[in-house]
């Protein structure tokens, strides 16, 4: 008597078989070219997301007569001459100050040290005792092997090896050159012809996408340069405010610690917080009182930021989910690394959309829509409607977490739920009508 073995894959025909793991392999493949050309990706987002950032200013300078052509090459310049002139005044100061930091930096880690071992609270007494001695050398020296003794070097031998070194960095830097002139003329060519683009993709979609497709890439348009623009803006209000707030404080390094500050700012939840622990230490190693202070133009700051600034800059049709942002720094930061916490910033406000959209968004809730006009089917309008009403009020809501009104809404949103499934069994169908 032969028995027959069950399919791996019950009600799986050979077909969907198939067409599953020519689906997962050319994931797979999408996901090892993004990894492998993760240089060209990076360029081409950030050219990307630069284009639809200065969109809006294109087309306000458009509005008032000026070809788009005439208008990006405006704002280019002007970009362009806010970069030099950072780069003239600020610059050379910004490493003068990083410069000075690394040398006296096992100073400061002494005093603090010191300052720990001396306190009257056993953690912090603890915690400077399992500190070493001496901090890690940041040095490139310490990282060369030293089994063969130190031997001087011959003129023309120092000769090459700063030949070598003028090299290694004349490298690096035309390399960063071109990186950063094909973002801009990408951004450049996005601006003018991202449009045409948009279109050329949507012509290539089966004609039932297309709507949806458009309305998708008008969303991301609208909140990655509105998200971009308005982040920028908050890093750049919080680093000024910490500078002013540093140079009345009177600590040292007030401009590197003011940039730390700011470029934190684009971590949510936790960046501000971050940005200011260096002052706080190098305010401690110096200081006790100065480290208050730097607690207290902190919290000042942190105050302003979320009422004044925040209500005004970022607003809830902007504003992206701090957790969405979390993951996408964490997830794209460790798998590409410094580029992909870079990229992380507009790829939350994608995600973001999409999870609208199709997961906790109207559009996710598919119902059927009522036949007739009777006062059932106008039942099930209200009842719809109200389940619509309570996912936008979910996805809305403030991330501070309240069991009891969570279950009051999913039990308000099954009730209505239900009611639309019971109204569907009594309505008159459309033969009827």
């Amino acid at each position: 008597m032969t028995q027959t073995i069950p399919p791996f894959l019950p009600g799986w025909s050979t077909r969907r078989i198939i067409l599953a793991t020519l689906t997962v392999l050319a994931v797979a493949s999408v996901f090892w070219l993004l990894y492998h050309y993760r240089l060209a990706v990076f360029i081409l987002f950030v050219a990307v997301t630069i284009g639809i950032a200065m969109q809006p200013v294109v087309a306000w300078l458009q509005r008032r007569g000026l070809s788009p052509v005439l208008g990006a090459i405006l704002v280019y310049v002007v970009l362009f001459g806010l970069l030099m002139g950072f780069g003239f005044l600020v610059v050379p100061l910004l490493i003068e100050q990083v410069t000075t930091i690394a040398a006296s930096l096992p100073d400061y880690y002494q005093s603090l040290r010191e300052l720990m071992i001396s306190s009257r609270s056993r953690l912090i007494w603890r915690l400077g005792q399992q500190l070493p001695s001496q901090p890690p050398s940041l040095s490139f020296s310490a990282h060369l092997p030293t089994s063969q003794p130190a031997v001087s070097l011959t003129e023309e031998e120092e000769t090459l090896a700063a030949v070598i070194q003028v090299m290694s960095y004349g490298n690096w830097i035309g390399w960063s050159t071109f990186v950063t002139l094909a973002t801009l003329l990408l951004g450049f060519h996005w601006i003018i012809e991202g449009q045409r683009a948009v279109r050329a993709i949507l012509l290539l979609m089966p004609m039932g996408w297309r709507d949806e497709a458009r309305d998708i890439f008008a969303e991301i348009e609208i909140k990655v340069g509105a998200y971009v623009r308005g982040q920028t803006l908050l890093c750049v209000i919080i680093g000024t405010l910490s500078l002013i707030a540093y140079l009345l404080i009177g600590l040292p390094y007030a401009l590197v610690l003011a940039l730390i500050a700011g470029l934190m700012e684009a971590v949510p939840w936790i960046g501000p917080t971050l940005g200011a622990v260096p002052a706080f230490l190098l305010a401690l190693s110096l200081d006790p009182m100065l480290a208050v202070w730097v607690v207290v133009a902190t919290l000042i700051i942190q105050q302003l930021e979320n009422n004044v600034l925040m209500p005004r800059i970022m607003d809830e049709s902007v504003g992206v989910n701090p957790i969405v942002t979390l993951l996408s720094i964490a997830a794209f930061g460790s798998l590409l690394g410094v580029v992909g916490a870079i990229l992380a910033i507009p790829m939350a406000a994608i995600i973001q959309i999409f999870l609208d959209r199709f997961l906790i968004g109207p559009a996710a809730v598919e119902q059927e829509t009522p036949a007739g006009r009777d006062s059932f089917s106008l039942l099930r309008y209200e009842a719809q409607a109200l389940i619509q009403d309570m996912r936008q009020h979910i996805r809305n809501k403030e991330l501070i977490p309240d069991e009891e009104s969570d279950q009051v809404e999913e039990k308000l949103e099954a009730i209505a739920a239900d009611l639309d499934s019971v109204l569907a069994q009594f309505a008159p169908s459309e033969t009827n009508l």
